[in-house]
């Protein structure tokens, strides 16, 4: 008998963690991506997160070379700009995109009940229209309130790793 490979949705802040080095759970979000691929997993991402990521991943570019150089010369600001693009690129080959439509915000404005943040509760949707297996989040609210199977990205590693 064959295991199914799981379905398993990242949430915008363990994408981040992919894309931004240098952030608290980077090593683990990599490790993270690489195991789900070598498990055969299909990683699903939120459509919805794409603009979030694509500014963040800028944002946090430009910070580092700020931080590095105490300015951002024109030319460093279009690296950071096409950085942003090829983590776009690379999300767009790494994992499938889940949308979103009336009814997701109808069920995420039900899910107000559980928790004030929009986001969240339309994270939730896109994970039950997928039908995961995992939701991944670093997000402790979420994980607590969470209508679907969810874990930290350290857990879901090992689950991974360890094959459980």
């Amino acid at each position: 008998m064959s295991v199914k490979a799981p379905q398993i949705m990242l949430d915008t802040n363990v994408w981040l963690d992919v894309f931004v080095p240098g952030r608290a759970g980077s090593a683990t979000a990599t490790r993270l991506v690489r195991s789900a691929i070598e498990a055969n997993a299909t990683l699903l991402y939120s459509a919805r997160i794409i603009t979030e990521l694509f500014y963040e991943i800028r944002r946090d570019a430009a910070e580092w070379v700020r931080a590095s150089a105490g300015s951002v010369p024109k030319e460093a600001a279009r690296l950071c700009h096409d950085y942003a693009w090829s983590c776009i690129e690379d999300l767009y080959q790494l994992a499938v995109a889940v949308g979103t439509d009336n009814a997701d915000v109808q069920l995420a404005l039900r899910y107000r009940t559980l928790s004030e943040d929009l986001d969240d509760n339309l994270m939730l949707t896109a994970a039950q229209r997928a039908d995961v297996d995992y939701l991944v989040t670093s997000d402790r609210i979420l994980l607590s309130k969470a209508t679907v199977a969810a874990l930290a990205p350290q857990d879901m590693l090992t689950v991974l790793e360890t094959g459980l």
